[in-house]
C-alpha cells in the first residue's frame, strides 16, 4: 500500500474506520473489474482505490434505512410466505420421471445403468 496515497486519502475521508471500508469495497470492485477512474503508476487495487478517493473521484453515504437482508429465509409479507411454501410443497409433490431414483427399490434400473457402463468400455 503507497503511504502518499493514504494520507491524500486521509484528507477526504477523516474517520480511519469509514475510509477503510470505502477503500476496501472500491478495491474488491476494481479487482471484480471496473474500470479505475484514475491513472495510477501501481497494479494494487487497494493503492488505485485511495488514489480515486484522494482525487476526490469516489465518496460515500450513508442512507438512513437498513440494507435488505440477503439471508432471510422468510419475507416480511404473509402472503409471499404463503406463496413460497405452496410452491415448495408443489416441488416436493411432483411425481415427475426426471427425479432420483432410489437404488435399492429399483434394482432393475440399476442393473441396466452398469450394464451400459461395461459396454462402453470394449
Amino acid at each position: 500500500m503507497n503511504n502518499a496515497y493514504l494520507e491524500r486519502a486521509k484528507s477526504a475521508i477523516d474517520d480511519p474506520k469509514i475510509l477503510s471500508l470505502v477503500a476496501a469495497k472500491r478495491a474488491k470492485q476494481l479487482a471484480l473489474g471496473m474500470r479505475p477512474m484514475v491513472k495510477c503508476k501501481s497494479e494494487n487495487w487497494l493503492d488505485i482505490a485511495l488514489l480515486e478517493i484522494a482525487e476526490g473521484k469516489l465518496s460515500y453515504e450513508f442512507s438512513d434505512t437498513p440494507e435488505e437482508d440477503i439471508f432471510a429465509d422468510v419475507t416480511s409479507d404473509p402472503v409471499s410466505n404463503q406463496q413460497a411454501t405452496a410452491k415448495k410443497d408443489d416441488l416436493l409433490a411432483d411425481d415427475s420421471d426426471d427425479k432420483l431414483f432410489d437404488p435399492i427399490e429399483d434394482t432393475s434400473r440399476l442393473a441396466d445403468i452398469f450394464a451400459d457402463e461395461d459396454n462402453s468400455d470394449k
